[in-house]
This record gives C-alpha cells, sequence and structure tokens, in this order.
C-alpha cells in the first residue's frame, strides 16, 4: 500500500471517527439532539440550577442563558452551513467549556438526582461539552489552507475570550446595578425609589426578591415599610406577608 494513501474505514478508530469530517447522519442526529434540544428542554424545565425556589445559580442566570443562546445558535449555524471559520470554531470551543464546567459544578446534584431519576439531565452538559468540541473541531479541520495556524488560532483565541467574557461582562453589570437597586429601595428620594423598582421588575428573573424582605424585617420605619411592600408587589405581583407564610411553612 502506498505510504501517502489513506487507511482504509475499518483501520481508523473509534474516537478518531468522531471528530473526522464528513459527519455520519447518526453523528448529526446526535449533534442536534444534545447540542440543541436537550439544552433548550433542559433549560424549560429546569427545576434547581438557574431559577426556582433553590436556584443554585440564580445569580448567574443572565450569563448562563446567554452563554446557552450564542452556543445553540453557533451550532445550529455550522451544522446548517459548514461554513468552516477560526472564529466560529473558537465561540463552539467555548461552549464546550462552559458545558463541561456546569456539568462539573452539578455533579453532586447529578448524583444526589439519580435517586429521583431526574438528576440524569445533570449530565447532559458533559454530552453537550462533547457535541461543542467536535463540531469545534471540525470547523477548524475545514479552512482553507491559505489560513495560517497562527492567524487560525488568534481567531480561536478571540473567540474563546468574547463568547465567555462578554455574558460575564454583562453579568458582573446587571448584579451591581440589582445591588444598587435595593440599596435605592431604601433611600428617601422618590425618583431613586421608582427607578430601583423599575430595574429589579426588569431583571426579576435574576434577582433574589427574598433580599427585600431581609430589608423590610430589619427596617422599624412605618412608611418606609409600606413603600417596601409596595415595591414587592409590584416586582413580583406577590405580597410580602403572602411571601413570608411561604418561607415560614417550608421551615
Amino acid at each position: 500500500m502506498n505510504a501517502n494513501s489513506p487507511l482504509p474505514e475499518k483501520e481508523i478508530g473509534f474516537w478518531e471517527r468522531q471528530f473526522r469530517l464528513p459527519a455520519t447522519w447518526p453523528q448529526v442526529a446526535f449533534d442536534l439532539i444534545f447540542g440543541v434540544i436537550a439544552p433548550v428542554f433542559c433549560v424549560l424545565v429546569d427545576p434547581i440550577v438557574f431559577v426556582g425556589e433553590i436556584g443554585l445559580f440564580r445569580s448567574w442566570c443572565l450569563m448562563a442563558y446567554l452563554e446557552i443562546a450564542v452556543g445553540i445558535v453557533a451550532l445550529g449555524y455550522y451544522l446548517l452551513t459548514r461554513h468552516a471559520s477560526s472564529l466560529l470554531s473558537g465561540v463552539l470551543f467555548a461552549g464546550a467549556i462552559f458545558s463541561l464546567l456546569l456539568g462539573i459544578l452539578l455533579l453532586p446534584c447529578s448524583f444526589w438526582g439519580l435517586i429521583i431519576i431526574i438528576g440524569l439531565f445533570g449530565f447532559t452538559p458533559f454530552l453537550t461539552g462533547f457535541v461543542f468540541m467536535r463540531n469545534g473541531c471540525r470547523c477548524l479541520e475545514g479552512l482553507s489552507p491559505r489560513v495560517t495556524r497562527i492567524a487560525a488560532r488568534r481567531a480561536v483565541t478571540l473567540g474563546i475570550i468574547l463568547t465567555l467574557l462578554v455574558p460575564v461582562g454583562l453579568q458582573v453589570t446587571a448584579s451591581h446595578l440589582i445591588k444598587r437597586a435595593i440599596v435605592a429601595l431604601q433611600s428617601d428620594s422618590e425618583r431613586d425609589f421608582v427607578r430601583a423598582v423599575l430595574t429589579l421588575k426588569w431583571m426579576r428573573f435574576t434577582t433574589d426578591t427574598d433580599r427585600i424582605i431581609l430589608v423590610y424585617q430589619m427596617t422599624g420605619d412605618e412608611k418606609r415599610r409600606q413603600r417596601l411592600t409596595g415595591a414587592f408587589q409590584t416586582i413580583t405581583g406577590q405580597t410580602i406577608e403572602e411571601r413570608q407564610a411561604e418561607l415560614k411553612s417550608r421551615d
């Protein structure tokens, strides 16, 4: 056999086949299921990770949702077009990094959750991470020979940095605004108070509104307590008394 001839398909190892081009239909189906459908499903039925009473990472849900959205769009675009791009490859690699880190953080809950089956969803990020890693590698493999390694590495690095750091920056900014709004709820300025209520209402999904109850409990001024009661109901659609009763019933 000529030394330069390609290896027969039977001599290609399992893992090598997973990252080679062209992709097979079963691989494409797997990528669609665990790279697009499964993440969307997990977000919609999420009981404890980014939403819900427990909300393990609720304070980071804005960043997580942005990462998930960008990753799904990037993966979907690549699967549809097979357009090779160093920058797109970096975005896909960033999706792999995020998915694997999330899977590691969820491992304790995932093992405990196996008791009630739902913990199986906690292992989904590992499969999603594999999908993003595979397609990131394939996206690089399809680059034109005219693209130098240095240029490709720079673009990949830029894609990773932008995809990971921009959502983090937005999350940090949102968290800062929420903290300032909680403080402004205690202000005597009606203007600051109204702005704070609007800010917290718009950021309701990423705000721990129970912090308003804590401020309410620590406030002795009756007028301020009434304002906090109104603010809480405007933001959540629920009265402080109703929420306190819920919390007490869970103790």
